[in-house]
């Protein structure tokens, strides 16, 4: 793949392949830096990529204990034969994940050129103090350059993938990292372990300022390395795979960390995901679509036992076959009747299964990828219907799973009204309910929003582990288990939050 017109080169391609089911490009430059992509593909088509820069030192004197008191963006390389030992330290920029495009992938890569000569300089002065000399990789002698490019494990270590044990979904947890949630009033940081936040539940101020809350958290888990699934009813988590433009107000609220911009899978109905009629609850189909005919229900039921489906016409023709005296023909042709009007108001809504492994893939160990639900353009009846849905799956994806320790999937439900519904379905809703209360076992995590508390189930406050509730614009009372509560004024995104309109007010 041709490179763009990218600031500080030319950039010679070094390497050129597959890394964990991965591709993957390396580029070196003239200034000791290297480039390294991994690409984000939809198809054959390249949609994004993790991108992370790493300026490269030859190093002299002991480094190896200075590189002891290393940040987490450094890296100690020593590379050793009968006749010599060379030493290399490597400064890293983090990984960034952008979107493929000539603009985005120069402006991004030109704010991480500005930050690692930043930090490059400053370690360069902390080293001199420790009677350690640098010299970038390009002016370094031959043999230098040699023994760093042929060190077997070159690609893993540069690569974004590289960071922790290795993973795979719903089998291993990911590294948990402090969440910075912002200030007290008197300007005092707050800091918890993201891990408080497996199970939070957001609520009062307007429903930008929840999902300012909800993004927040998405951000802390994907930074952890965590997928997370997004069910998102209006675009308001578009924002998320763009970094913030407001680098003023973060600094304002101390945080030290670059904008950033996540990766994100963009996942609509019905192309992409539908609903899957072998995991339906044939009485919630029925309350949610509005046909309460008991032996319309049971006819259903019937044939979902017998058979595995795909679609509503498949279905028809299944029920069609069925031998069963105790349903007239009446009652079969009238539940094929209902069927085929949902299989024209609904096309293709209801035909197959969901790509769960995808949609809960973490495919960057060291960056969670968020997979948005696109959900804008349903009624609230499949919007329920499709929701439960998708829960279901995850529950039954990780059942199978073996359980390890802490989060390996993150849920996010923004307005959960939307999903936990009982005047649409009681039966969906109290269902959605009980599987959020099993989530805690499979190694999934949740956040849900709601303008008051009295929105949410009691069973499912008493599963909470946080509650986050805002008093006056960001100012925030946090709710922790076995803990006194606390006030926080709570920080911007990292990623663009897209503001909805508000909605006014009814008076009471």
């Amino acid at each position: 793949m041709e490179l763009f017109r990218i600031s500080d080169g030319p950039w010679e391609k070094v390497f050129d392949g597959v890394f964990e089911n991965r591709e993957m490009a390396i580029y070196s430059n003239d200034k000791s830096i290297l480039l390294v992509l991994i690409f984000e593909k939809e198809g054959k088509k390249t949609s994004g990529a993790v991108v992370e820069l790493f300026k490269v030192f030859a190093a002299t004197g002991e480094i190896e204990h200075f590189a002891e008191s290393l940040p987490r963006e450094m890296l100690f390389l020593m590379s050793q034969n009968e006749k010599e030992t060379a030493k290399f330290l490597i400064i890293g920029s983090t990984p960034s994940y952008v979107e493929w495009s000539e603009n985005s992938v120069i402006d991004e890569v030109d704010r991480l050129l500005k930050k690692i000569e930043t930090s490059s300089g400053i370690v360069s002065e902390v080293c001199r103090g420790y009677d350690i000399s640098l010299e970038g990789l390009s002016g370094a002698k031959s043999r230098a350059k040699k023994a760093f490019f042929s060190t077997p494990l070159l690609v893993p270590i540069l690569s974004a993938n590289y960071r922790g044990e290795p993973t795979t979904v719903g089998e291993t947890q990911a590294i948990f990292q402090d969440f910075i949630m912002g200030l007290t009033k008197e300007k005092n940081r707050v800091t918890e372990p993201i891990s408080v936040f497996s199970r939070t539940f957001v609520t009062g101020g307007t429903k930008n300022d929840r999902q300012q809350a909800l993004q927040l958290l998405a951000e802390g888990y994907l930074l952890s390395g965590a997928p997370v699934i997004i069910f998102d009813f209006d675009k308001s988590f578009s924002g998320l795979q763009k970094p913030n433009q407001d680098i003023e107000l973060l600094k304002r609220y101390e945080i030290e960390s670059s904008p950033i911009g996540f990766p994100v899978k963009v996942f609509l109905p019905p192309g992409e995901i539908r609903v899957d009629l072998n995991k339906v609850d044939p009485f919630g189909l029925a309350q949610a679509m509005g046909f309460g005919n008991s032996k319309c229900v049971e006819i259903i039921a019937a044939c979902l036992m017998k058979f595995k489906v795909k679609g509503l016409s498949e279905m028809s023709e299944k029920i069609k076959s069925m031998q069963e005296e105790k349903f007239s023909e009446f009652e079969v042709l009238r539940t094929v009747r209902i069927l085929s009007l949902l299989d024209k108001l609904y096309p293709a809504f209801f035909d197959g299964e969901n790509p769960i492994e995808e949609i809960s893939a973490r495919k960057v160990k060291s960056l969670g990828r968020g997979s948005v639900l696109d959900l804008s353009g349903l009624d609230e009846r499949a919007r329920l219907l499709l929701s439960h849905n998708i829960l279901s799956s995850v529950q039954d994806f990780f059942s199978k799973k073996d359980k390890k320790t802490g989060i390996s999937l993150f849920v996010i439900i923004p307005e959960a009204k939307n999903v936990v519904n009982e005047k649409i379905s009681e039966a969906l809703s109290k269902d959605i309910e009980g599987m959020l209360a099993k989530f805690e076992f499979l190694g999934i995590g949740y956040a849900l929003s709601n303008e008051s508390e009295l929105d949410f189930g009691e069973q499912m406050t008493k599963n909470s582990e946080a509650q986050i509730n805002f008093i006056q614009g960001n100012d925030c009372a946090v709710q922790l288990k076995g803990r006194k509560s606390y006030r926080v004024l709570l920080r911007p995104t990292l990623s663009t939050l897209e503001q909805q309109p508000l909605q006014p007010q009814a008076r009471k």
